[in-house]
């Protein structure tokens, strides 16, 4: 019996299978073919432009997959001269350490630290909470340092999740955040993983030499899950993995779904998500902690 060989490249070992696809890979192909996907993304979206300068923002659930993801995109837009910058929650992210990793992934980025003050609204973040007090500060910073764009890594999975939330809550707030761009202020807030499945990006960050040096060093957040959230979160693997035709639906599709439930000329002056109101429902909520969390920022810089 022959021995396996990677799907792709018909020479190297297969370590992996795409639970999206059933091809087995090597460690290689599966890297190059996801740089190819988020190269996509960038291109089919506009998500950046050639010489832009972009902020990143290291997920504080997900800060070793940040960084891996950081190095695939750096990868995905070499050659298009783009100047990133991250950007660090230091209240969620040990970011001494998290520069280090950037610095042993071959990252030369300049890292903001930002200091969320604490209050019970920290202590108690939800996962949509999570990413809207995120994106509303590195929107400001994108707006005061004149960056064209602001980069979040959620993948693919992540996104579907995110507008079924949506349709759940009846929220065009959440739903906004499953969309590829949103914009408002010449700023893009911009997902360049939209075609990426979280899996993928996953198993090359725990195989990575430089990333496991640092899996007890830098600990994620773990947000909390409100009701709704708890209950997609359970039945997740039914709903994605065993239809994965709904995480790739036609192009098309998704988009004239995404204007019916966001049709909104209005726009969260923070997130940026459509909204009815001047001000989104979450960051409402959160309308205290951004502010005082910007009152510092103003104070420091």
């Amino acid at each position: 019996m022959n021995e396996l060989t990677c799907k792709i490249c018909r020479r190297r070992r297969p370590v992996y299978k795409r639970i999206t696809s059933g091809e087995l890979l090597c460690r290689h192909c599966l890297y190059s073919s996801v740089v190819k996907q988020i190269r996509k993304a960038v291109n089919y979206y506009t998500i950046v432009h050639r010489g832009e300068r972009a902020l990143f923002i290291a997920r504080p659930d997900r800060p070793l997959e940040s960084a891996f993801a950081l190095q695939l995109l750096s990868r995905a837009v070499h050659d298009l001269d783009v100047e990133i910058s991250v950007i660090c929650y230091s209240s969620f992210i040990d970011c001494q350490k998290f520069t280090w990793l950037l610095e042993d992934l071959g990252i030369k980025a300049k890292v903001f630290e930002v200091w969320i003050p604490r209050d019970t609204a920290y202590t108690n973040l939800c996962f949509v909470e999570l990413i809207k007090l995120a994106e509303a500060i590195a929107h400001y910073l994108a707006y005061k340092y004149n960056f064209n764009t602001v980069l979040t890594p959620l993948c693919r999975d992540e996104l579907t999740l995110l507008s079924l939330l949506g349709l759940l809550k009846v929220s065009k707030s959440v739903f906004s955040e499953s969309l590829p761009v949103k914009l408002g202020d010449g700023i893009r807030i911009a997902r360049p993983f939209f075609y990426v499945i979280s899996m993928d990006v996953l198993y090359l960050t725990y195989t990575s030499h430089s990333v496991a040096r640092y899996i007890n060093a830098i600990q994620p957040f773990i947000p909390r899950l409100d009701n709704v959230e708890s209950a997609l979160a359970r039945h997740s693997k039914d709903i994605l993995w065993t239809s994965t035709e709904l995480m790739y639906s036609s192009a098309k599709s998704v988009e004239m779904l995404q204007s019916y439930i966001v049709g909104s000329a209005k726009r969260c002056r923070y997130c940026l998500a459509h909204s009815d109101a001047e001000v989104c429902d979450y960051c409402s909520h959160l309308q205290n902690l951004i502010e005082e969390t910007l009152r510092v920022l103003n104070r420091q810089h």
